[in-house]
């Protein structure tokens, strides 16, 4: 046994070693499609690798987890894992990790108050709402008497529509054929009972009667109407609320991803500039070590984290970084604004601009300078120490078309 547990850890360590070496390798060019067939994951195991494409939003995944993936964000609760592909510029399709959209235990509490999609999955909560309120006044109806009890049961016929848009406006798969034929059989059940409900039962209240089949005839077309304008049609991710933490532009053109699934904005690191001073508008990639601050919370529970740091490797300057928003319970900060100042030894030589993504320990931000020149930039950081207050990462920048962008990612974003 003990001979097993010495080869066994050997065999850890050279894993290790193989990827804290490829982590701080600089990312290479995803390969074409044509030479998938021939790629081994050993190749490919830890290693940042560089595509460009476009994200096909309405073929996103979510799956649902009790927990969060990472130990470090084990108090975030149950939440929905995002995977998008990206359909290459090159050919070929694959499938990125866009991270955990938590789901905390308020939020199956309380509407709305979800940063993921907050009118549609609140429409789930309310739901819930009435559902356990139906129960508790059930087991007491004894106690609270039958007037009350039967107010409270008048929810129930809200309870089902309201699960049923929530459903469809939450869910990924409300664009698959398979889950329209079931939501579509429920609902045509529901229609018929509701109609020989209202046939039968206000015979002696005719004005109430045609107020009922009126709704009764206009709630399916309403709810046609909305499916084809809403869940249905290009877009949706984006207009019901998807954090921008997990949603990138659909127009983005270049992510950087890990052989492990996970992926950011970013771009390959371009070469130094030849006097080593200035940022070059091609783009351009670097080292960054610095001092990591987290300011205690404010009145209104905000905080403040601030990054400052000294680029080396293939620009020369500072990087100024500042987050502010509420601390989350896995760690970090739900971003609400965060800014980024670029600093070089030329006098041309500043960017700044707003944060524009943010997750984990990725963050994306575009900046301009003087004159105009827009660059999108990754910070990827290895070291967040808050007990030494120092940090170290990387840094990756691209050039940003003026008419398009990185998209807006800032609002609830987690850190």
């Amino acid at each position: 046994l003990g001979v097993w547990q010495l080869q066994r850890l050997a065999w850890k360590e050279t894993i290790l070693a193989r990827i804290e070496a490829r982590a701080h390798q600089a990312p290479a060019p995803l390969p074409r499609q044509s030479e998938w067939s021939k790629l081994t994951p050993d190749d490919y195991d830890y290693a940042h690798v560089v595509a460009r494409g476009r994200y096909l939003r309405d073929a996103e995944g979510l799956i649902f987890r009790s927990s969060a993936p990472s130990q470090a964000d084990a108090m975030a609760g149950p939440g929905y894992q995002v995977l998008d592909p990206l359909q290459l510029d090159t050919g070929g399709t694959v499938l990125i990790n866009r991270g955990f959209a938590p789901l905390g235990w308020k939020d199956a509490l309380i509407p709305c108050a979800s940063p993921y999609r907050p009118i549609w999955l609140g429409l789930g909560t309310v739901a819930c709402d009435i559902l356990l309120a139906l129960t508790i006044t059930s087991l007491l109806r004894h106690r609270i008497g039958f007037r009350t009890w039967r107010v409270v049961h008048w929810f129930a016929y809200l309870c089902w529509p309201l699960a049923v848009v929530h459903g469809l406006g939450t869910g990924s798969d409300a664009s698959l054929g398979v889950a329209l034929a079931i939501t579509a059989v429920c609902v045509v059940a529901v229609v018929v009972a509701t109609a020989m409900r209202i046939a039968s039962g206000l015979t002696d209240r005719p004005a109430t009667r045609r107020v009922g089949f009126a709704l009764w005839a206009a709630a399916p077309i309403v709810l046609a109407v909305w499916l084809a304008s809403g869940p249905l049609a290009s877009g949706w991710a984006r207009r019901a609320g998807t954090p921008a933490s997990v949603l990138a532009a659909s127009s983005a053109t270049v992510d950087t991803a890990s052989a492990a699934g996970s992926a950011s904005a970013g771009s390959p690191a371009a070469s130094p500039s030849p006097s080593g001073t200035s940022f070059p508008a091609a783009g351009f990639g670097a080292q960054i070590r610095g001092t990591f601050h987290q300011s205690a919370a404010d009145a209104t529970n905000q905080v403040t984290v601030s990054l400052v740091g000294r680029l080396s490797g293939g620009a020369d300057g500072t990087i100024d970084v500042e987050l502010h928003g509420q601390p989350s319970s896995g760690g970090g900060i739900r971003l609400e604004r965060g800014t980024v100042v670029l600093t070089g030894t030329a006098p041309d030589d500043r960017y700044a601009g707003n944060v524009v993504g943010l997750r984990g320990d990725l963050i994306a931000a575009d900046v301009t300078n003087a004159s105009g020149t827009r660059l999108g930039v990754t910070l990827s950081f290895t070291q967040l120490d808050a007990t030494t207050g120092t940090m170290a990462g990387a840094m990756t920048a691209r050039p940003v078309s003026t008419s398009g962008g990185a998209g807006n990612r800032d609002s609830g974003a987690r850190g």
